[in-house]
């Protein structure tokens, strides 16, 4: 199958192959493209309320990149590194937030198609 919609050959396709000017630069499955592409993580937390003062703790991690907020979420991009989930948690729990949810952000195959291009 050939095809320009990304989102369609996620879902359909048990492995991939990346194009760029007619020759394959990568192929393999999408779980094992998402876990090469990257050194990095996108972690989601959803705070009860939106009081982002430990927004500077988060920062101050040695691991994190980028914190954004955005209404009571908290989207942090950190390095792939055992042990960041739990010291994130410990970060916010540590100034008494609240958590709704927390969870990873699956990287979509256009995501990981622009990263590689782009490498």
């Amino acid at each position: 199958m050939s095809s320009h919609v990304l989102p369609e050959v996620e879902v359909i396709c048990n492995e991939v192959g990346i194009f760029d000017h007619g020759k394959l630069i990568a192929q393999d499955s999408v779980e094992n493209l998402r876990n090469t592409a990257s050194d990095s993580i996108n972690i989601e937390v959803v705070l009860a309320q939106a009081d982002f003062n430990g927004v500077p703790a988060l920062k101050n991690l040695s691991f994190v990149n980028d914190v954004k907020t955005e209404a009571t979420r908290l989207l942090i991009n950190s390095k792939k590194k055992a042990g960041v989930r739990p010291q994130i948690l410990e970060t916010i729990f540590s100034i008494n937030k609240q958590i709704l949810s927390f969870g990873i952000q699956e990287s979509s195959l256009e995501d990981i198609l622009l990263r590689i291009l782009n490498h």
